[in-house]
């Protein structure tokens, strides 16, 4: 089963996002895409962490931020 969460900035036309996917495996996909530009959507970027490695990057954010 697969579990997300995301937040959108509330704008009129093609908000930026941050939206996370856990799968049935256990690896998580982190998806941003910035806010839009005159030419049209923000860029998109995607990266899929294992869950190791997603629990090393919430201690790191936790320590930094």
């Amino acid at each position: 089963m697969e579990k997300q969460a995301a937040y959108t900035k509330p704008a009129p036309v093609y908000p930026g996002y941050v939206n996370v996917t856990r799968d049935a495996a256990d690896n998580f996909t982190i998806t941003v895409r910035g806010d839009a530009r005159e030419s049209g959507p923000g860029a998109l970027a995607s990266l899929t962490l294992s869950e190791s490695e997603w629990r090393d990057f919430r201690a790191e954010l936790a320590g930094r931020l």
